[in-house]
């Protein structure tokens, strides 16, 4: 079954929220892993909106966040995620490089498989 929460903001509402809360569980949060694929032009990691929707995760409770870089990262993690979180911001840049690293056929495999994976469209809204 698929597992998959869109949002065109991140955690900006209640609902929203929990929603995530019941994509990740029944993981404990203080085990769950979650990655989120960063999309970013020059910044990458570093990007003030992948550091604060990682911050936000973290606020919610989860000690275990991953920022992955798709072309620089060792994707292994995607594989032991509790939860991928793909960011918006830059779609076709996301998408140009999911492709170019053949991480696009690596999520859907793995949404196929049930791993829940929540889409932000327009960034977070931290």
């Amino acid at each position: 079954m698929v597992k998959l929460l869109l949002s065109s903001r991140a955690f900006s509402t209640v609902a929203v929220t929990d929603a995530f809360f019941t994509l990740v569980a029944p993981v404990a949060k203080n085990s769950a892993r979650i990655v989120i694929i960063v999309n970013s032009v020059s910044t990458g990691k570093n990007h003030p909106q992948m550091v604060a929707l990682q911050q936000t995760v973290q606020q919610l409770g989860y000690a275990h966040v991953q920022l992955l870089d798709v072309l620089t990262d060792d994707l292994a993690a995607l594989n032991t995620a509790t939860v991928i979180i793909l960011n918006g911001g830059y779609e076709f840049l996301l998408l140009k490089n999911l492709r170019e690293t053949h991480v696009l056929e690596r999520l859907r495999t793995l949404a196929l498989a049930g791993k829940p994976i929540y889409g932000i469209s327009a960034g977070p809204s931290c």
